[in-house]
């Protein structure tokens, strides 16, 4: 089996790209560091007894946006400040 996530990170070019750390409980099955465009990433998984579930955490830094991004909301959001990672379009066990 295995985790593919389709994921990516358009971070201010000033930043390096964010360093994802997939986990499955305390364990570390993986990483992974996002393009700056929607790109396709699998990672092995290792084998579950018969119907146990995986319960993945995928962990990242993350940045505050600029203070444009702050002006701009609107809304209930106005005046809250966003801490972003990565964005994940889909992610899926085959």
């Amino acid at each position: 089996r295995q985790l593919c996530l389709r994921a990516a990170a358009n971070w201010p070019l000033d930043l390096p790209l964010p360093t994802v750390q997939v986990m499955i409980g305390e364990m570390t099955v993986g990483t992974f560091i996002p393009n700056r465009s929607l790109y396709e990433y699998c990672l092995p998984l290792p084998a579950l007894p018969a119907g146990d579930e995986y319960v993945i955490t995928l962990l990242s830094p993350g940045f505050v946006p600029d203070a444009l991004d702050l002006v701009r909301r609107q809304g209930p959001q106005v005046g809250q400040v966003r801490i972003l990672a990565f964005q994940l379009d889909w992610a899926e066990v085959r």
